[in-house]
């Protein structure tokens, strides 16, 4: 079975990361977007 991936990505700067859950996605998503105030997105890797 493949490990399920998290792609977070910021739409206004270069951050970016691969989460391993879901929580793990949403908690780097949220800790950059309350620090940069930069709109964030992320999307489950199939």
């Amino acid at each position: 079975m493949t490990p399920t991936e998290y792609h977070v990505v910021c739409r206004q700067c270069t951050f970016e990361s691969l989460e391993r859950s879901e929580d793990s996605a949403t908690t780097a998503a949220d800790r950059h977007r309350n620090e940069t105030g930069h709109k964030v997105v992320f999307a489950r890797l199939v």
